[in-house]
């Protein structure tokens, strides 16, 4: 049996298996055997630790299949992107990966600066760009005549006549610009969760950090409670106001929904009495009474008023 190179660095960029993950692929392997050939690099594992470790101790054979790579960052990246299309990661491994990532393309960038001969390529182009962006405007020759005909009043006029906007330029690098928004695309999160996924990290303490990545706590709670540790007296007071100026609103709302619920259920009340009134006063009347047409000109007056009070 082949015995292949662990790379700790490269080994360390694969988030570990759960233990019934773990048991999973141990039954799987030795039932069915290691049937997706593990992917190397010359004769350092790439890609596939679990299960090269599952073969192993189980003494079981497997295929490689050799993948090459232009230096050992490129390789980091290939097996950072691989995890994100192969594995059910937790939302903090796919931003852990996405800000290791992150660190891999910057080096990349500074190195590719360096080759190609650091801050002077940079200058010249900041040096054309300048010189693309600043307009040149005409000098005033002796009196000019203006397209009509008559003679220019002042060099403004003649230079706002003559003036050409220059084109918009855009200064095209090569080399991507990860934003957190990008690495939210590639990890697969929005970016409001990579940005503060990274401030945890960055300024979060060690045990935040890890009730974070071993999903004990939200991102979002322990993103608060470091906003919250960095506030000044008065950013607290300020909160404290916010949150009690809102609190007060939605009280404000609720109260004016309950008392419209009252008049409406009052208004409701009223208008069955109307119509039970009605119902009773019409019962009452006999087609034959002399004074059903008064009796019903009384009626509908006060059918008029009731509905002008619900008002």
């Amino acid at each position: 049996m082949k015995t292949l190179t662990i790379d700790k660095e490269f080994q360390e960029l694969i988030p570990p298996l759960n233990y019934e993950e773990e048991e999973l692929l141990i039954a799987s392997i030795k039932e069915e055997g290691c049937h997706t050939p593990l992917v190397v690099w010359g004769d350092i594992l790439v890609d596939g630790h679990n299960r090269y470790d599952a073969c192993i101790e189980n003494g079981i054979e497997f295929e490689t299949r050799s993948m090459e790579f232009a230096d050992r960052d490129d390789a980091k990246i290939w097996i950072i992107k691989n995890q994100f299309g192969r594995r059910n990661l937790s939302t903090p491994s796919r931003c852990d990966l996405a800000l290791k990532m992150k660190g891999l393309f910057e080096a990349k960038a500074k190195e590719r600066k360096r080759a190609n001969g650091g801050d002077k390529v940079s200058e010249k182009a900041k040096a054309e760009y300048q010189k693309k962006e600043t307009p040149v405007i005409p000098s005033l020759p002796a009196p000019a005549p203006r397209k009509d005909g008559y003679l220019y009043t002042s060099v403004v006029e003649y230079k706002l006549e003559h003036y050409n906007p220059p084109e918009p330029q855009t200064v095209i690098t090569d080399q991507p610009v990860h934003t957190m928004k990008e690495l939210g695309k590639i990890a697969d999160v929005s970016h409001d969760t990579m940005h503060k996924y990274k401030v945890i990290v960055e300024q979060g303490t060690p045990q935040q950090v890890k009730l974070v990545k071993d999903e004990e706590e939200s991102i979002n709670k322990v993103y608060n409670q470091i906003r919250d540790s960095q506030m000044t007296g008065k950013q607290i007071a300020d909160k404290e106001e916010r949150a009690e100026m809102i609190r007060l609103a939605k009280a404000r709302e609720r109260r004016i929904a309950a008392e419209a619920q009252l008049a409406q259920n009052q208004r409701t009340g009223f208008a069955k009495t109307v119509v039970n009134a009605v119902i009773s006063d019409l019962n009452r009347i006999s087609v034959d009474d002399p004074e059903r047409d008064k009796e019903l000109d009384r009626l509908v007056a006060w059918i008029h008023a009731a509905r002008e009070a619900t008002k």
